[in-house]
């Protein structure tokens, strides 16, 4: 069954609603090809999306058409009138008690598990950063085209669960529930503080301004304090010391304390999405700089570090070229 895996429910919702990343798509393809059973269980649930989305469809339904094509179809026309009449009636009969289970199955999957529907809340940023109150009154600050859900009744929980699908700082109230954040295959358990999730591609990290974190993946456990991350990727976990500019994109800041060029760089890309390439011409420099950027556009930074190292920094068509 589905709920053998947590999460494929959310996995075959996204991919109803059209809403799946392409990891998702490839781990649900996974999980229908491993069993017969599987397979069944999300025909079944497309089923019911498909044909039972509200109670409506059961008062439109004509039975009478219906029962027409049935007789086309198995070839029934040559049968007795009589039979014709207590054919009709059983079909009646069963469509009468069939159709409002399978209706009320979908309304109640539905409710459980899609977003907007019943218990869960999903909000979603786009273009921009956006603040999400939850019902315990945690403060979740989106970044942007990221997304979270989380259930209507999380206050009252004995676990507060959340999923998250992209980048958000947390700021959760304390108290004696765990609020837990799953992404990926990593829970992130707290009772009450600060902290980071950022879900790339291949890597996960899980940053730490106040209190403690815990992050599982892969069947290991680290406990995080002030100014340690955490980063998730190929199959391990390991704990490092918070990175200078993890935050950037929340405060906007971007400090440097005895920076090569090329790390400079690194930080600029992460920060500034619309860099695709860095391309470093001519020769290295042993220069290193400690500086601060303060919401500042990557022109005013460019024109800066041109001064600092002493190079030709261009940014044209998602690349930025450095050359002497």
């Amino acid at each position: 069954m589905i709920n053998k895996n947590e999460n494929i429910h959310r996995i075959i919702v996204g991919y109803l609603t059209n809403d799946i990343s392409e990891e998702d798509l490839l781990t649900l393809n996974n999980w229908r090809n491993a069993s017969i059973k599987n397979q069944e269980e999300f025909d079944h649930v497309k089923y019911l999306w498909e044909n039972s989305s509200s109670l409506k469809m059961f008062y439109e339904v004509d039975v009478m058409d219906d029962l027409e094509k049935v007789k086309r179809s198995l070839n029934l026309n040559h049968q007795t009138k009589g039979k014709k009449v207590s054919l009709m009636s059983n079909i009646q009969r069963v469509a009468a008690i069939v159709l409002p289970f399978i209706i009320l199955s979908s309304i109640g999957y539905l409710y459980w598990n899609v977003p907007g529907f019943g218990r869960l809340t999903a909000f979603k940023s786009h273009n921009k950063v956006e603040k999400v109150v939850l019902p315990d009154s945690s403060v979740v600050l989106l970044n942007k085209n990221s997304k979270i859900v989380y259930n209507n009744s999380i206050a009252t929980q004995e676990t507060r669960d959340v999923y998250l699908y992209g980048e958000a700082f947390f700021e959760v109230v304390h108290n004696d529930t765990r609020f837990v954040v799953n992404v990926k295959d990593t829970k992130v358990t707290v009772l009450g503080t600060q902290f980071n999730v950022n879900q790339l591609k291949d890597k996960l990290y899980v940053s730490v301004v106040s209190g403690k974190v815990g992050v599982d993946a892969y069947k290991k456990h680290v406990e995080l304090t002030k100014g340690e991350r955490a980063l998730v990727s190929k199959g391990k976990l390991q704990e490092e010391n918070l990175y200078l500019n993890d935050l950037y994109w929340k405060s906007g800041v971007l400090k440097f304390d005895q920076a090569s060029l090329k790390e400079i760089c690194i930080d600029l890309k992460n920060a500034f999405p619309e860099i695709k390439k860095i391309v470093i011409l001519g020769k290295e420099v042993d220069t290193k700089v400690t500086t601060t950027f303060e919401n500042q556009s990557l022109e005013e930074i460019i024109e800066e570090l041109e001064i600092h190292f002493n190079k030709k920094i261009t940014f044209n068509d998602s690349v930025l070229t450095i050359s002497d």
